[in-house]
């Protein structure tokens, strides 16, 4: 079967890069039109014509076009992107088919791997002379690792890909280690083509935002071409540790519970705020952002394990620069931060951004999640820090003085693991678990927090309980492990 594999140039701006689309065009194929047609035909002139015009603009959703998935593709296509991409996408995608059914009798259809193609814009106002460009880097040796598995050897991390109901396909445990089925001892691993499978896997979702499909080759370029900072778990639960302790005395949390109205409903908010948040610390912020990445539920332990392999050897950019695999938003990294948690857009601030706004000069974040303002690696932790404040007022915004009164109490008899199966589980869904937080503190917080959670939300409570327990038990064993080698 012959191949053809598109390798799309990356860039920073959609304006960009539609302007480069458009010079590019006109600069090195108008004199290559009239021979074209006449050497190859005219349909597959249009198809050859729609394949350049995506490798002109960027390397994004790629489709194999196929015997056996040419026509359910074709079908998706038309109907996904008639509002994306409108008339100049159908036409892409048309030609494409036709060079593809149009192939000859005695061989196969071509493989076909196809970025998404934008309509003809007009050019930016004011044009950038020199446009950054993302390129791919290629998988062979010189960017592979050999990476020592040590207790992770013979553990079974399954398939690349696991079909599921919603018609994602995907496998965490597979794409962010780099090993299919049973891990030998020591595996060779390229962690940039790992992070190009993951977004790939992002882009089998039956639905996607076009705003994700956009972001994709600025987060994969900027993983790939970037700096990485090898570190260990035990060294980032201390640095996060760090981070946010120094932010929470640079907050202005007289200003947030204003802006949030914490009082409305009882008396004392802010004080009850503040002395909630002096209490979290960077086990419990790791531990939530496990629960929302990494996969294993009942395994806590092999989740740290997991995260400190890859802060040695893929860096702190690999985990926040990976997927959220279960929406279509453009969310990534240990905490899967979504435009809803992080955000100031003409509607206001969201989430975490409302408490940016009340941080001292020197402990903000970014208001955003992608892009070149957006979250850096080291943000990540803090801004998840932010969202547990804000998650924090708003449910004490809705808290009656007697419920007040048992939270209080909950910090006070240092109960903060089920107050980080609180942070975990709100950053999910903050409505409903502030439902569930309230009848919890209504019966004076006398059962643990885990028996008033429903539905979806009993997973995230137990992932979490597993996660933090994991990874206390893993930062022991390291302890004891320096300790036995003379170190601190």
């Amino acid at each position: 079967m012959s191949t053809l594999t598109l390798n799309g140039l990356w860039v920073k701006t959609p304006d960009q890069m539609k302007f480069d689309f458009v010079k590019s065009f006109h600069e090195h194929r108008k004199a290559a039109f009239a021979s074209s047609v006449s050497k190859i035909g005219i349909q597959k002139f249009l198809a050859r014509f729609a394949v350049e015009a995506a490798v002109d603009t960027y390397d994004s959703v790629r489709f194999r076009v196929d015997k056996k998935y040419r026509r359910r593709n074709e079908a998706n296509l038309i109907k996904e992107w008639t509002s994306r991409t409108e008339r100049f996408a159908i036409a892409g995608v048309l030609g494409l088919s036709a060079f593809a059914l149009s192939a000859n009798s005695g061989s196969s259809p071509p493989q076909v791997e196809l970025t998404e193609v934008v309509p003809v814009p007009k050019a930016p106002e004011q044009i950038v002379p020199e446009v950054t460009r993302y390129e791919v880097i290629e998988t062979g040796e010189a960017t592979a690792k050999q990476v020592d598995f040590g207790l992770l050897a013979g553990r079974n991390f399954g398939k690349w890909t696991t079909k599921l109901d919603k018609g994602e396909v995907r496998n965490p445990n597979a794409l962010y280690s780099g090993v299919e089925k049973v891990a030998a001892d020591v595996v060779t691993v390229n962690y940039c083509e790992q992070m190009k499978l993951a977004w790939q896997a992002k882009l089998k979702r039956k639905e996607i935002t076009g705003a994700t499909v956009k972001a994709i080759p600025f987060i994969v370029g900027e993983y790939c071409n970037g700096t990485r900072t090898l570190t260990n778990l035990q060294t980032y639960v201390g640095d996060v540790d760090t981070r946010i302790v120094s932010a929470y005395p640079n907050i202005d949390f007289e200003g947030l519970c204003d802006r949030l109205d914490v009082d409305k409903k009882g008396t004392g908010g802010c004080s009850l705020v503040r002395e909630v948040i002096s209490q979290v610390r960077g086990e419990h912020v790791v531990a939530y952002g496990m629960t929302e990445l990494l996969p294993k539920q009942k395994e806590g332990l092999f989740n740290a394990r997991l995260l400190d392999q890859n802060l040695r050897y893929a860096g702190l950019e690999f985990w926040m620069s990976v997927p959220a695999l279960g929406d279509p938003l453009a969310s990534k990294g240990l905490f899967q931060f979504t435009s809803y948690a992080i955000g100031h857009d003409k509607d206001g601030r969201k989430g975490a951004s409302v408490v940016n706004e009340f941080a001292a000069d020197g402990y903000k974040t970014a208001d955003s999640v992608v892009g070149p303002l957006g979250l850096k690696p080291t943000q990540h932790d803090r801004a998840a820090y932010y969202f547990v404040i804000y998650n924090v007022v708003s449910l004490v915004a809705k808290l009656d003085d007697g419920q007040r009164a048992s939270l209080l109490q909950v910090v006070r008899a240092g109960r903060m693991d089920e107050m980080t199966e609180f942070f975990a589980t709100s950053h999910h869904a903050p409505g409903s678990v502030r439902g569930y937080a309230k009848k919890w503190l209504s019966a004076d917080a006398k059962k643990p927090f885990k028996d008033y959670l429903k539905g979806r939300f009993v997973a995230y409570g137990l992932k979490t309980r597993h996660n933090l327990a994991g990874l206390r038990q893993f930062l022991a064993l390291e302890k004891a492990n320096n300790k036995n080698l003379g170190g601190a």
